[in-house]
């Protein structure tokens, strides 16, 4: 499967991840979205930035974090694993 591909799992895989999985809950994945955020070069942070720009930047970056972006994400991650122990 090309990663390309993956896409047909979103349906299927991504909503086991989504649905069985409390993506949001820092108690059970404490991690998640701050790799996710690190791997996607989304800041943690955005003490370099003006005040006045600062809620603009946040609210484009949290949309880009969802439990859709993130269980794609672990998809990807997945397969990327699969893929490379199949060497």
């Amino acid at each position: 499967m090309s990663i390309e591909d993956l896409i047909g799992v979103h349906f299927t895989l991504g909503m086991y991840i989504r649905n069985h999985y409390e993506l949001f809950d820092l108690n059970k994945v404490p991690h998640l979205i701050q790799e996710y955020k690190i791997l996607n070069q989304i800041p943690l942070n955005y003490d370099g930035v003006a005040e006045e720009e600062r809620e603009f930047h946040e609210f484009i970056d949290n949309m880009n974090v969802s439990e859709d972006a993130i269980s794609n994400f672990i998809v990807n991650l997945l397969w990327q694993e699969l893929k490379d122990g199949a060497k």
